[in-house]
């Protein structure tokens, strides 16, 4: 089927392992791997990540997270449909 063009990793967490999301070394040793994905494909990674549970407006886990990723979207289910949250 040829060289993939985005690799989804859905979600970080079923896809971590023992490993623990709120140790930036951890995290780290993820990216490093997601990033080993994208150079040997040449693809685009995309990983879905949950919200906090007391702060939505941020992934859960190490803010070594945000300092990693390229671009960060959040969605909100809104009446059946999915938009943007506010403010993001």
């Amino acid at each position: 089927h040829g060289q993939p063009g985005l690799i989804v990793i859905d979600t970080l967490a079923r896809n971590f392992g023992a490993a623990d999301e709120n140790s930036a070394s951890d995290i780290n040793a993820f990216v490093s791997a997601a990033d080993f994905l994208r150079t040997r494909y040449q693809a685009a990674v995309l990983v879905v990540h949950h919200s906090g549970h007391a702060t939505k407006s941020r992934s859960r886990g190490s803010s070594a997270i945000r300092g990693a990723v390229d671009a960060e979207f959040c969605l909100a289910n809104d009446a059946g449909g999915i938009r943007t949250r506010p403010g993001q």
